[in-house]
């Protein structure tokens, strides 16, 4: 007769495969969403950044419609971001509506400030990679340092706190000079330039937490209920979008704010 332990060996072996299965169905749905998401992001904004002149050239939109449509899903995203952020459940009516919101506002704002880049000098097609390429560089080492479990998210709280004091005095610091000092003056130039800086810091280390928690979610898949798996996982998927879509916006900045 079989023993207790042989027994129960098999049953070890499909739980086993069975989380192996949700994990990767989480896995599947998360990168599928952030994949599509971003699909739709480079899409949108380099048609604003490319289509932006002729449409103001040939009568098409006019100027001042473009900000007070920036301005407009800027208030949108500012307020469905918090219904998003703060509600215990999102629902996928919620998840849907935040991440249309979303994308409206990252490609329009993102669209316009590469084209005004262009416009001014500051940005070239090359800027342009490389305002990309960074934020993806980001992604992929704070998911493979999650994946991999080589941080202490611990000790990237109490580095978040440090950075996010920096950022405040800095903000705060730039206001002051601006007030004090000639526009163009170095101290102005310095603050101007390091407060995107310290922003993209800030974000990619925000990111890993979003990785931990896309990462603990699969490996607790196999207890989700219904659609929860789903669920979860898209906005796991949209997280990721946003905080890439974030970190675009930053580097943008930087590039904009070298003169």
């Amino acid at each position: 007769m079989l023993n207790n332990n042989e027994n129960s060996k098999p049953e070890i072996v499909i739980n086993s495969l069975n989380h192996s299965l949700f994990a990767k169905k989480y896995f599947s749905v998360a990168f599928v969403t952030f994949a599509f998401s971003l699909l739709v992001f480079f899409i949108g904004s380099l048609s604003v950044y490319f289509g932006l002149d002729a449409l103001v050239k040939n009568g098409t939109i006019r100027p001042y419609s473009i900000y007070v449509s920036l301005i407009a899903v800027t208030i949108a995203y500012f307020i469905v971001s918090l219904i998003f952020t703060y509600k215990k459940r999102n629902g996928f009516l919620i998840t849907s509506i935040f991440w249309i919101v979303a994308e409206l506002f990252f490609s329009l704002i993102i669209g316009i400030g590469l084209n005004y880049g262009k416009s001014a000098g500051l940005i070239t097609p090359t800027s342009v990679f490389i305002i990309f390429a960074i934020p993806t560089l980001i992604m992929i080492i704070t998911g493979a340092l999650s994946y991999f479990n080589l941080i202490d998210l611990t000790k990237i709280k109490k580095l978040l706190l440090v950075f996010a004091v920096i950022i405040i005095v800095a903000i705060i610091a730039s206001i002051f000079t601006a007030f004090l000092l000639p526009y163009r003056s170095n101290t102005n130039r310095i603050l101007n330039f390091a407060i995107p800086v310290l922003l993209v810091v800030f974000v990619s280390l925000a990111t890993l937490f979003t990785w931990n928690n896309l990462i603990k979610n699969a490996e607790e898949a196999g207890s989700f209920e219904g659609s929860d798996l789903y669920r979860k996982a898209i906005i796991s998927g949209v997280r990721l979008f946003v905080d890439f879509a974030t970190l675009v916006y930053y580097v943008l900045s930087i590039f904009l704010r070298r003169r």
